[in-house]
């Protein structure tokens, strides 16, 4: 099976890479570029002016600006992505249960294997890539993103949805059928959506939030 999760995470990788080019509304570099400028000015005035303390205060805010305006061209270019594509494509599916493109993105990598999941929603949510900051920014980005009631219609979706693509390729060796294969992953995909509707739908009527 481990061939067949190798395929699979090299396909997920083409699409989440790819096309590289595209139209941006944004010019982030210039963006960048005039936020770098316009904060140089400020600094090196208050350096002048001896104000170190103030001068190192200024250059952080100029670092998050920057990291901000980064996150959201990656954004950007994730939405514009093959993958990113497939999600918005599967969003209007997905919307009665609560869920955004990015949370379809998830489903769509967890086919090759549930553990994607989480790795996806850091790329998505550009967590820090510091190990001991990674695991709380994710918490922090999942938790601004969903709510409480999202979040386990969620967790039912993935329990019950097909498990991974090496299951998959497991029934359609021991069934010999593609016809059985189908079903199998119809019916769970199927049954995830109406359980998963019934958590979102039903808290939001009981006004769960």
């Amino acid at each position: 099976m481990g061939g067949i999760i190798l395929i699979g995470s090299i396909l997920v990788w083409v699409l989440s890479s790819f096309p590289r080019s595209g139209h941006d509304s944004r010019s982030y570099a210039v963006e960048r570029e005039r936020i770098q400028e316009g904060y140089a000015v400020r600094r090196a005035a208050l350096i002048e002016d001896g104000q170190m303390l103030k001068a190192r205060e200024l250059e952080t805010e100029m670092t998050k600006r920057v990291k901000a305006l980064e996150a959201d061209q990656k954004e950007a270019f994730q939405a514009r992505s093959l993958l990113g594509r497939l999600g918005q494509v599967v969003a209007p599916v997905l919307r009665p249960l609560g869920f955004d493109w990015k949370a379809g993105v998830a489903l769509l990598t967890g086919f090759v294997a549930k553990e994607i999941v989480v790795s996806t929603f850091g790329v998505l949510y550009h967590v820090s890539d510091e190990p001991e900051e990674e695991n709380e920014n994710l918490r922090a980005a999942i938790r601004k993103a969903m709510t409480p009631l999202v979040g386990y219609a969620f967790m039912v979706f993935i329990l019950v949805y097909t498990p991974c693509l090496a299951t998959v390729a497991a029934i359609r060796r021991e069934t010999g059928s593609w016809k059985w294969t189908g079903f199998s992953i119809g019916y769970s995909l199927t049954l995830a959506w109406i359980l998963a509707f019934v958590v979102y739908q039903g808290g939001t009527l009981l006004g769960i939030g």
